[in-house]
């Protein structure tokens, strides 16, 4: 029975804890989860005198308190990023990267450099041997060009 009850009353806290901000989600997780808590600290603790019931509902109402905010905080900021993938709108990043909506089917080209590459013989240079090699000169550098 008692795992009954704590399987509804943990259900119930992620069913109530999705609230529009995280102070609320948070607050509503610490209230519920210190009065099951509390609950059940008391039903726990009733095996003795009252002190004994006091004592377990009042350590009950801490750690549900402690558990219920921590649920309700998460289970908030799983909704937040539940919200912000479904509000995520591929054809508004298109939009931004392109233009216009008439220019989204457009794509810039890259135009590549224009390069000279000349052959060097061996040399001696100021006392120096220079082994024969390619020099490679960038007549025109690469560049986007939008489409036509």
């Amino acid at each position: 029975m008692r795992k009954r009850i704590f399987a509804t009353s943990i259900a119930l806290l992620f069913m109530l804890t999705s609230c529009a901000t995280a102070e609320k989600s948070t607050l509503l997780g610490t209230a519920i989860g210190a009065g099951i808590g509390g609950g059940l600290g008391l039903a726990v603790g009733s095996n003795g005198n009252n002190s004994d019931k006091a004592q377990g509902a009042l350590v009950g109402v801490v750690i549900g308190g402690l558990v219920g905010a921590l649920i309700g905080h998460e289970s908030y900021k799983d909704r937040l990023r539940k919200d912000q993938a479904q509000n995520f709108d591929v054809n508004s990043a298109r939009l931004e990267m392109f233009g216009s909506a008439a220019d989204q089917d457009k794509k810039p080209t890259l135009k590549p450099a224009q390069v000279k590459v000349r052959y060097v013989e061996d040399q001696i240079k100021d006392g120096t041997f220079v082994p024969a090699h390619f020099e490679y000169l960038i007549t025109e550098p690469a560049r986007w060009e939008p489409s036509k």
